[in-house]
């Protein structure tokens, strides 16, 4: 489960599910493109998570750190 809302034109805020089991969790994602969501058309993607906050993207094995 992905739903998503912009809080500024270079950040984003996910609910994300991670596994069928747990409960929704809020996390942003911060210093993206401008006003470009940076999971739009994606599945599936691996996040590492730190203090609700995005730290690294995984997409089909093309790794993204975010500083």
């Amino acid at each position: 489960m992905r739903q998503h809302k912009q809080l500024s034109p270079t950040s984003y805020r996910y609910l994300i599910q991670p596994d069928m089991d747990s409960e929704p969790k809020g996390v942003v994602v911060e210093f993206t493109l401008k006003d470009k969501d940076p999971l739009k058309d994606i599945g599936t993607a691996e996040l590492r998570i730190n203090d609700d906050k995005v730290t690294g993207i995984d997409l089909d094995g093309d790794c993204m750190e975010l500083i």
